[in-house]
């Protein structure tokens, strides 16, 4: 059974994140039927979410082919994340967060989660996220940012993995993979976490991003191999059932007035 785990860079630029993430995909590849990808939002001008509403069910509904009906510049890597069984997404620590670019991406993810009431909602259920987060000091703001990506992921359903140690120590982190350019001969240097300029503190941090990837690549077998399991066995899968009535008066072809149609949604009158 393949396993399409998909890495993710928040950087604008193809510097330490982009690099740090393209590491942990390495280590995830090297699993059996693991397949790896990276998407660097570096190459991609993403505008932010402006709340038009149009990917909420009761005014039209993401669907596949559409997630957001205003921009679509998010679209592709969303439809990435969705087929992925694993993600792991990097972002550089920008005033204490996520990066903007990134931001805008996590926003446009928000038909992917049971309010906006879509035939997408709760798509990434049951799929694995790993975090990296680079910054150039020490504690400046990297566990911000993990637990930023890992709130993003527990709102849609997902497995949060660790970089719990699979290969010998030093680690610089056993929680995410987390890095650091205070170790580093140049903050700003596209080799500050470079093993070679760097042997001892880079090899630490690249050793977490390790970590994290076969982390990632590893639940996700079981989380994969578990569910055919429990089909193959006739065991049933609690399903998703977010919304069983509304007082939401869905907008014609809306994906709200389907499932009022189809009998799965009861509209009741809001009480006075």
């Amino acid at each position: 059974m393949e396993i399409n785990i998909l890495g993710i860079s928040g950087s604008p630029r193809h510097a330490n994140t982009e690099r740090l993430v393209e590491e942990s995909l390495k280590a995830a590849g090297e699993l059996n039927g693991v397949k790896t990808k990276l998407i660097s939002l570096a190459d991609y001008d993403l505008q932010p979410c402006d709340g038009c509403g149009l990917c909420r069910g009761d005014v039209k509904g993401s669907t596949e082919d559409v997630v957001c009906y205003n921009h679509q510049d998010a679209d592709p890597i969303i439809k990435e994340i969705m087929k992925a069984d694993g993600l792991i997404i990097g972002s550089p620590v920008y005033t204490w967060n996520v990066s903007a670019r990134l931001k805008c991406l996590l926003e446009k993810c928000a038909p992917l989660c049971p309010y906006p009431m879509t035939e997408i909602s709760y798509r990434l259920r049951n799929k694995v996220l790993g975090a990296i987060a680079v910054a150039g000091g020490i504690w400046e703001g990297q566990e911000v940012v993990t637990q930023t990506l890992w709130r993003w992921g527990l709102s849609l359903g997902m497995i949060i993995a660790g970089a719990t140690s699979t290969e010998y120590l030093p680690t610089s982190c056993l929680v995410a993979g987390m890095a650091s350019g205070a170790f580093s001969p140049s903050v700003s240097a596209f080799d500050s976490v470079s093993r070679d300029v760097n042997p001892v503190l880079g090899r630490a941090q690249m050793t977490s991003t390790r970590n994290l990837g076969r982390n990632v690549a590893t639940i996700s077998r079981i989380v994969k191999y578990g569910l055919k399991g429990l089909e193959d066995s006739g065991e049933k899968i609690p399903g998703i059932a977010t919304y069983r009535r509304s007082m939401e008066k869905p907008a014609p072809g809306s994906y709200l007035e389907r499932m009022v149609k189809e009998g799965k949604i009861t509209l009741v009158e809001p009480k006075a």
